[in-house]
């Protein structure tokens, strides 16, 4: 009970900050924005399953499962319980949902850790300060593990710190990082590009049309409405891969008769320097 009430205030305080200045936004964007999203990202459940656990922690989850059982008897089985629960109604969610992307398996991780911890609180308990050494074995090969498969991954085509430095003041970006990279956050005067894709399902969900797939969304005129009003606002634009993919046919046309193009997907705007 006590464990059921505490993520219920976590929640609670979560919650809090967006319900009190927006309740109805923030339901909307909760409720409606998801119901009507459109299918997009890995379509199949088997491959939603490899990206959660085996694609980047098939460690984690081999020692998961060997550990379960010492968890769902020790003393801290009311809290693996829990983490269970956890694992099994995101994992349910995760499968059902029309859209999904890899990095949303990140949501998995503290109730993966709470098992890892239940368990290995309770393999201490059982057999002794031999334990520890078990623990600790196992925390080390997966740090380093994780550090070799980070090192291991191949370096990106574009310099995305030079790139971020080349964008002009007052610059809008598709993907927000670009100008985090700069120590730069997007224009503070509304309307902001922040969250392109979260804002063309927002666009597409008020025109309360069910579409087949994010491709006919960002098609759409729908998904348009606040970008059109945004590229207004901007000095400069960065598009990258995400601009060319959620912009329309009407809006690069406008964003080509109102910006000159600078290379690298940056837009600067006619006659700004």
């Amino acid at each position: 009970r006590s464990v059921i009430l505490g993520a219920f205030v976590v929640l609670t305080i979560a919650l809090v900050p967006f319900a009190v200045p927006a309740p109805e936004e923030m339901l909307f964007e909760l409720i409606r924005v998801h119901s009507l999203r459109p299918p997009d990202g890995d379509l199949q459940l088997a491959g939603r399953l490899r990206e959660m656990f085996t694609a980047r922690t098939l460690d984690i989850t081999v020692l998961v499962v060997v550990a379960l059982p010492f968890s769902m008897v020790g003393p801290s089985r009311q809290l693996a319980r829990v983490a269970l629960l956890g694992v099994g109604l995101l994992s349910a969610a995760f499968m059902l949902t029309p859209a999904w992307w890899n990095q949303y398996d990140a949501a998995l991780a503290p109730f993966m850790a709470l098992l890892l911890g239940t368990s290995a609180h309770a393999v201490v308990t059982r057999i002794g300060a031999r334990g520890w050494i078990v623990a600790a074995v196992a925390l080390v090969w997966i740090t380093f593990r994780h550090i070799e498969l980070a090192v291991q991954r191949p370096p990106s085509q574009v310099d995305q710190q030079a790139l971020a430095d080349s964008l002009p003041p007052n610059a809008c970006a598709f993907e927000v990082f670009e100008l985090v990279l700069r120590d730069e956050g997007p224009p503070l005067e509304p309307p902001i590009l922040i969250d392109s894709y979260g804002q063309a399902l927002r666009d597409g969900a008020r025109a309360e049309k069910r579409f087949p797939s994010a491709n006919e969304l960002f098609a759409s005129e729908a998904s348009q409405v606040t970008y059109r009003t945004q590229l207004g606002a901007c000095d400069a634009v960065r598009t990258g891969w995400r601009g060319d993919w959620q912009l329309n046919a009407a809006s690069k046309a406008l964003l080509q008769e109102r910006f000159e193009a600078r290379g690298e997907g940056v837009w600067v705007k006619t006659g700004a320097r």
